[in-house]
């Protein structure tokens, strides 16, 4: 087959020959081929055909290199509009702002608004433009003055809370005064789902929830009341303090006129504890006595029972050979028990920042933290006396590091402590691997075989080449996460024609090609859509040739 090469021209910088181009379109007369305009005879008119999944200017935009057509494609391009010209035409976006005003006039009832100040007031006899608050008694009889408006209403209805007693009533939906939530009684406001009543007002109040500690609230602005996250008690509509309690506006708790406690460590422990959602100093086991489910240990001042301390759902991950990599987020309802110490796995590059945050309430046992590098020596660590941990860490080498959390020290009623555990890391660079710089003008030979600790980055496909005997068939497998990153896999003949290629928007992609004589053909790999928590995406790549 002959291929005849003449000169392309173009009308823009990407159509002039040999000019970089992303598609047949940015081509006046030629077609692109291995990101260059390139005008080519009758017999190669396949090539690199019009809209085909074409190989990009090295450091081009990654977009282009989506399948554009059918609804079926795996990876869809960015807009919502259609190739026109090679242009993306996206929708328009509709005007988000308000509708026009009418002029001034009511919409509701088509009725014009009062400008003038005036505040009719309505009674049995008509209205009136004297506000009834200057002298309540001038409302006929069977009527009250409202204070909100000013006018004379029924005795009975309301338009506000301010028109009756609150917090003993409130004004109902009904527009009739009821009693408030705190009131009791027939026709009470009643709090239901994840309410709570807030007794300053007589309403019922949604509430932040669930909780277990004042540390996964905003102390002292909202603490944990009932598994649920209510303002504290130096708040408005907050905890009520009982007779013979103070609030404590550091902490937002009512506490007595005693000592106050963050853990038995600020009490004469064993024959007082701390009370840790009263933050007080409260008489032992030995002096209170204990439930008949359990006994008072002499050691600690506490009741304990005999149940065991209960594991979380990472167990058993109690040596760094067993630790569980969870990934970045927020991983709760987790528990450290007496003897049994967690261990977390995260795999870090060079210039990696990785935070671990542990939450926990220190009066119910001391957890402290450590960071082991992939030698396994300890490279950070926190191990306050206080409310929860945390380390901050930039990697120096690549590899595993494993996050130790441990009970110091058990403290409170129960056996054990629960925790909930954050990792973030923040990658600052793409790694590159052994195999750089894997370009589309240095692809990089590869013979049949596995190449682990591959990575690609964003903006920067991979390409790797490999000869082809005629009636050979290449099986190409890339082995990665989606997760972390969406790969694509494309073969192409040397001179840019594309042959098979896997695009599909899970883990790891195949194909498989028989060359029908010999040949090299270009394995290119690309990171199609950046994900995960890291710059770039690692992978395997896997050749192999058959017969």
């Amino acid at each position: 087959m002959f291929f005849i090469l003449t000169s392309c021209s173009g009308s823009d910088a990407l159509s002039g020959e040999g000019g970089p181009c992303l598609t047949n379109r940015d081509c006046d007369d030629g077609q692109c081929i291995a990101g260059a305009c390139i005008a080519i005879g009758s017999g190669a008119q396949e090539a690199c055909a019009m809209g085909a999944h074409c190989p990009s200017v090295e450091g081009g935009d990654a977009s282009a290199y989506q399948p554009p057509g059918s609804d079926a494609d795996a990876n869809p391009g960015p807009g919502t509009g259609d190739l026109d010209g090679g242009n993306v035409v996206y929708d328009a976006r509709p005007d988000q702002a308000g509708s026009p005003t009418d002029g001034g006039t009511n919409a509701a009832d088509g009725g014009p608004s009062p400008d003038d100040g005036s505040s009719p007031i309505k009674t049995d006899g008509g209205t009136s433009t004297e506000d009834c608050n200057a002298n309540p008694s001038s409302c006929p009889e069977g009527q009250v003055c409202s204070v909100v408006s000013g006018a004379c209403i029924p005795e009975g209805t309301c338009g506000a809370d301010a028109d009756c007693a609150p917090p003993a009533t409130v004004c109902g939906e009904q527009g009739v005064c009821i009693p408030g939530c705190g009131a009791g009684g027939a026709g009470a406001e009643v709090c239901v789902g994840d309410e709570l009543c807030d007794t300053l007002t007589g309403h019922c109040v949604l509430v932040r929830g669930p909780c277990q500690h004042d540390s996964e609230c905003d102390p002292p602005k909202t603490v944990c009341e009932v598994g649920q996250c209510v303002p504290g008690c130096a708040e408005t509509g907050g905890v009520q303090c009982p007779g013979g309690q103070l609030c404590e506006p550091t902490s937002g708790r009512c506490v007595v006129n005693g000592a106050v406690c963050a853990s038995d460590d600020d009490c004469a422990t064993p024959a007082e504890v701390c009370d840790l959602l009263g933050q007080v100093c409260t008489p032992g086991c030995s002096t209170t006595g204990c439930e008949a489910d359990r006994t008072c240990d002499p050691a600690t001042g506490y009741c304990v029972s005999n149940a065991p301390c209960t594991e979380d759902a990472f167990e058993p991950n109690n040596s760094a050979s067993a630790s569980v990599g969870p990934g970045p987020g927020v991983h709760t309802n987790l528990a450290a028990c007496p003897g049994n110490e967690d261990f977390f796995h995260v795999d870090l590059v060079a210039g990696d920042d990785l935070t671990v945050g542990i939450r926990f309430l220190q009066g119910d046992g001391d957890l402290d933290a450590e960071l082991l590098g992939p030698t396994g020596t300890v490279v950070a660590s926190s191990n306050s006396a206080t409310d929860n941990e945390s380390i901050h860490y930039s990697a120096t080498t690549d590899g595993r590091y494993t996050v130790r959390i441990f009970l110091k020290r058990d403290l409170g009623p129960n056996k054990g402590n629960k925790y909930a555990l954050e990792l973030s890391i923040d990658s600052a660079t793409c790694r590159e691997d052994a195999y750089e710089p894997s370009s589309l003008e240095q692809p990089s030979a590869v013979v049949p075989g596995t190449i682990s600790d591959l990575n690609v980055c964003p903006l920067n496909a991979d390409y790797y080449q490999i000869y082809v005997q005629g009636g050979q068939t290449l099986d190409v497998e890339v082995l990665f996460t989606h997760g972390e990153g969406d790969i694509d896999l494309t073969l192409y003949h040397f001179y840019g024609l594309l042959e098979e290629h896997s695009w599909s928007a899970t883990d790891n992609e195949y194909v498989s090609f028989t060359a029908s004589y010999g040949q090299i053909v270009d394995i290119e790999i690309l990171l199609y859509e950046d994900l995960g928590s890291r710059i770039g995406n690692t992978y395997t790549l896997r050749t192999q040739l058959t017969p």
